[in-house]
C-alpha cells in the first residue's frame, strides 16, 4: 500500500479482529508494513501493523457509525443506516454545506483554491428554511463529515 491508498475490508465482525484472524488474512499479509489500520464500528479505532506483524492500538475517535446513525436519525428521519446510505447516493452535500464559492463568490485564486472545495459542512443550512432542506442531502452531508473525520484523523496518525 501506498500512502493515501485505501484497502477496505467489508462485514468484518468484531470476533475476527483478534491478532491471529488478522495476521492470517492473505490481504493484510500482501500489505506492505508498517501500516495504519482503521475499524469503523461504534466509534473508530486506529492500529499500527507493524513488520513483525505485532500491531497496537495508536488512537481511537468517538464519531463513528453510531454517531452517523444517531445524526441521520435526528436530522434526516431515516431509521437506520442502509436507508441513509441509500438516500445519500441521491443527495447533494453542496445543497446544504457551504463551500469556498459561496463565500468569496468564485475561488480563491489568491491561493489556488477552487470555488468547489467543501468549506464547512452542514454551513449553507443555516441561511435555509427548514422544509427547503433535503434529507438525502442531509444524509450525503453527514456522511462526508464523519468521513473526512476518520480519513483526516488517520492521516494525521499515519
Amino acid at each position: 500500500v501506498k500512502p493515501f491508498e485505501v484497502t477496505t475490508i467489508h462485514e468484518m465482525k468484531k470476533e475476527d479482529m483478534s491478532k491471529e484472524r488478522v495476521i492470517e488474512d492473505t490481504t493484510f499479509r500482501k500489505l506492505d508494513k508498517p501500516f495504519l489500520l482503521i475499524t469503523v464500528k461504534s466509534g473508530v479505532s486506529y492500529y499500527r501493523v507493524n513488520a513483525d506483524e505485532s500491531y497496537s492500538k495508536v488512537s481511537g475517535s468517538l464519531i463513528g457509525e453510531s454517531t452517523f446513525a444517531g445524526l441521520i436519525r435526528i436530522l434526516a428521519r431515516k431509521k437506520n443506516v442502509e436507508d441513509a446510505l441509500e438516500a445519500s447516493a441521491k443527495g447533494d452535500n453542496r445543497n446544504v454545506d457551504m463551500c469556498v464559492k459561496d463565500i468569496y463568490g468564485s475561488g480563491y485564486k489568491t491561493i489556488g483554491l477552487p470555488g468547489d472545495v467543501l468549506a464547512s459542512s452542514m454551513g449553507r443550512a443555516q441561511f435555509l428554511d427548514q422544509e427547503e432542506i433535503n434529507p438525502d442531502d442531509t444524509c450525503r452531508s453527514l456522511l462526508y463529515i464523519i468521513s473526512l473525520n476518520v480519513a483526516q484523523l488517520g492521516s494525521l496518525m499515519a
